[in-house]
């Protein structure tokens, strides 16, 4: 996974907000909505950990 998206998750994580995490990283927050309708990869995996 890159850095980017693990640093995104743990963001994610820890405020439960995905603009902030989106923030934190230099990204939008509908790219971090968009992961979770991605392809299976570890990053939509941990999202729907968090998220179901």
């Amino acid at each position: 996974m890159p850095e980017r998206q693990r640093s995104f998750i743990e963001t994610l994580a820890d405020t439960g907000c995905v603009a902030t995490a989106a923030q934190h990283v230099g990204m939008r927050p509908s790219s971090g909505y968009r992961l979770r309708h991605a392809p299976s990869d570890p990053a939509k995996d941990a999202l729907h950990s968090l998220y179901g």
